[in-house]
């Protein structure tokens, strides 16, 4: 049995690592050459291998690919040795879900990492709901978490409430009791207003709201708008390079308002490839435990990282890009082996209640364990917002970890 690495750059697909060969199924001799029903356990992913997020879609892929050689070695899944097939979809929506039709054309794939944006999944997932495909990514849309809208879709990540919690939580403690927030008119940035809002108001905390589109290089218009209100603390979403254009026009206003970037930025794209020092004056980021660097399973990661630079990633994107693509394999290996099927509303049942096994769960980096686990009601991690964030200074990235200024 082979491991097939492959990106799919137009209609066709060119390996890129060829064959590289692992370990068979044992059989007698008389049989070796009879392939078995299914020859692999087959992962489609998507995602912008060119273009503005390209590298943290690289990153993406190399850490998927470091956990497909270690789920290999522990036995692949249901006995079935792992293959990775990539596709750019230059974050185009309609790409990518041409492309996916394509892939289904031709092969049905196990498993689909569907892409690197929320406007990409939701535009993949009726697809992959019709044709019945256990799917996931890294997004945050509360527009996805619809069970009984898009049944076989499971999200390694919280909601935004959860950033919402976190927000008030540090605002708070603060003592910030109004508040200007900016987010993006796309689907990310709508999810994420309505949550802000939301919980905004019913902590009695004033809100001044305004968007921008994400292709914007200006925000000194809104931004300005806001200023007028006179908030004790701005709130930004974003994410990519319109981050940069945000704090620079904040800069260019002279605004030194305490400022608190959503989790699309501090878990976005490294702030360091797209912005300067010069523009971070007072601004605090909400990232993960595992970007400050103050996790529990810091070996595996640790192993994780080397073994990332060893396949020629630099490791220069915040450390959950790497992290979550290692826990989410070992969790889909954990749901088909405790489903003992290939069948998608089997493995559903078991993603929706997974139970413990301890070969899976002491690989698990990013969260606690106990917070990594889907339900009927939810196919996003349900995690408190004070449990899954902290606030940090932003900072370059070390082997993916912040590395604060003061």
């Amino acid at each position: 049995m082979v491991s097939r690495r492959a990106h799919r750059l137009g209609g066709a697909v060119t390996a890129v690592a060829v064959l590289m060969a692992l370990t068979a199924c044992a059989g007698g001799s008389g049989e070796a050459e009879q392939p078995e029903e299914r020859g692999a356990f087959t992962i489609y992913m998507n995602t912008p291998l060119t273009g503005a997020l390209s590298n943290a879609a690289k990153a993406n892929v190399a850490s998927l690919e470091v956990a497909i050689d270690a789920v290999n070695e522990a036995g692949g899944i249901l006995d079935q040795q792992v293959e990775l097939i990539v596709a750019d979809d230059q974050l185009d929506t309609t790409r990518a879900v041409t492309l996916l039709q394509e892939q289904i054309d031709e092969e049905k794939p196990d498993l689909v990492f569907m892409g690197a944006t929320s406007n990409t999944g939701l535009a993949m997932l009726p697809l992959l709901t019709r044709n019945q495909i256990i799917s996931t990514a890294l997004m945050q849309s509360s527009e996805i978490n619809q069970p009984d809208l898009y049944p076989y879709a499971f999200i390694p990540y919280v909601e935004s409430k959860a950033d919402a919690a976190a927000l008030v939580a540090e605002m708070e403690a603060n003592g910030y009791e109004s508040a200007a927030l900016l987010t993006a008119n796309d689907a990310n940035g709508q999810s994420a207003a309505q949550g802000l809002t939301e919980a905004f108001a019913e902590a009695g905390i004033t809100t001044t709201p305004e968007t921008y589109t994400p292709t914007d290089v200006d925000m000194t218009s809104q931004l300005q708008r806001l200023q007028d209100a006179d908030p004790d603390v701005l709130v930004i979403q974003a994410f990519g390079a319109a981050t940069s254009h945000i704090l620079s026009s904040r800069t260019k206003l002279g605004w030194d308002v305490p400022t608190l970037g959503h989790s699309s930025i501090g878990l976005g794209q490294n702030l360091a490839e797209i912005s300067t020092e010069a523009d971070w004056n007072n601004l605090y980021l909400g990232v993960f435990d595992v970007t400050a660097g103050t996790i529990e399973n810091d070996q595996v990661f640790n192993d994780l990282i080397a073994q990332v630079k060893a396949k020629g990633d630099p490791v220069a994107q915040s450390a959950h890009y790497y992290s979550l693509y290692w826990d989410i394999l070992w969790l889909m290996k954990k749901a088909f082996e405790q489903a003992g099927s290939m069948d998608p509303d089997a493995v559903k049942a078991a993603l929706e209640d997974l139970q413990d096994n301890a070969e899976v769960d002491s690989q698990l980096i990013t969260f606690p364990v106990e917070y990594m686990r889907w339900s009927p009601e939810s196919h996003f991690f349900e995690i408190p917002g004070d449990v899954v964030f902290t606030y940090v200074r932003p900072g370059p990235l070390v082997d993916g970890v912040i590395q604060s200024v003061e």
